[in-house]
């Protein structure tokens, strides 16, 4: 939400938006959702959410939170996930995210690229799991 207010204070965040999408996670399925750390108390977290794609066959997962306080545990989240999307490779073509944060941290972005992410388009960083365009 910090991050959010900084990159977009024009926004307003809707909170039931974020209860319903917590809830999507907990009891939808097909989604990927990872959290570290003590209940109630996350240390780390990757969220994705699959859907159709807009203008291409089958489905896509895109990362809508990734976040670690320990160190080595935003690799690990983002290889899991990738192993995650190799597995469900017959519906899913293509994962990624869009690393709108760079300016100010670009951590995360040298993590993703060691997990096999590469740079496609304008600051979307994508692993396509058939290891080719799809």
């Amino acid at each position: 939400m910090k991050l959010a207010a900084t990159l977009y204070p024009e926004l307003i965040s809707d909170i039931d938006k974020v209860h319903w999408l917590v809830r999507d996670f907990a009891t939808g399925g097909g989604h990927y959702a990872r959290v570290v750390g003590p209940e109630g108390e996350p240390r780390a977290v990757l969220l994705a959410r699959v859907g159709n794609n807009e203008w291409a066959v089958k489905k896509h997962a895109r990362i809508v939170m990734w976040y670690s306080e320990i160190p080595g545990a935003g690799i690990a989240l983002l290889r899991d996930f990738r192993r995650w999307v190799d597995s469900e490779k017959s519906q899913i073509v293509l994962a990624g995210f869009t690393a709108d944060w760079v300016a100010l941290d670009d951590r995360p972005v040298k993590l993703a690229e060691r997990a096999g992410f590469k740079l496609r388009g304008e600051g979307g960083y994508f692993y396509f799991p058939r290891g080719r365009k799809v």
